[in-house]
């Protein structure tokens, strides 16, 4: 359902269009990212088939395309669940590179973002202030903080690299454009001090 209403195709139409784009996109020498939409749960389905999602991983692994995302557009993912997930596919390939998108509908997208680390996954995608939402599931929420994600991380003794201020006065100046405050919290309240 997900799917068709934000691309007006089934998964099986959509997989095969993507395929075909990436080996065109690959063999002109770009970088490309594929993605497993709904990886974790979906808002219209409930309960997506973990077998489903690693034969979506395959089929992209088998085209030739490494370069995968997981995403959790309703947000349903669990850490449990996102350790069993990730670790399969990274069992699939060695040369598998894997990015998580979680949205923190129910409170879990911290939790599985820390999860995913954990098993080996390099790239996350958050947003700032935690903006986002997909207007095509049933409960569009945003994706986790990136300035919340990266103080959890600096606190963790990684990414010391990262501004975290720039990024909350951006979210900032976002809550105020929008007149709405958004669901981060380094931008309200600041950061740990110390």
């Amino acid at each position: 359902t997900h799917s068709k209403k934000n691309t007006g195709m089934t998964t099986a139409e959509a997989l095969k269009r993507i395929i075909e784009m990436a080996k065109i996109a690959i063999s002109a020498g770009k970088k490309v990212q594929v993605s497993v939409q709904s990886a974790f749960g979906c808002g219209f389905e409930g309960k997506i088939s973990e077998d489903s999602v690693i034969g979506f991983t395959k089929e992209y692994l088998s085209a030739g395309i490494n370069n995968i995302s997981l995403a959790d557009t309703a947000g349903h993912a669990n850490p449990a669940q996102v350790e069993r997930i990730f670790t399969a596919i990274n069992e699939l390939s060695d040369d598998v590179s894997l990015t998580a998108h979680f949205h923190n509908t129910y409170g879990m997208g911290m939790a599985n973002c820390l999860t995913a680390l954990h098993c080996g996954v390099k790239t996350i995608e958050t947003a700032f202030g935690g903006l986002g939402g997909c207007p095509f599931t049933k409960q569009a929420a945003g994706n986790v903080c990136t300035e919340d994600f990266v103080q959890m991380l600096q606190k963790m003794g990684f990414r010391q690299d990262i501004d975290i201020d720039k990024i909350a006065a951006v979210a900032r100046y976002a809550s105020g454009f929008f007149v709405k405050e958004l669901p981060g919290m380094v931008y309200k309240i600041g950061k740990i001090a110390y």
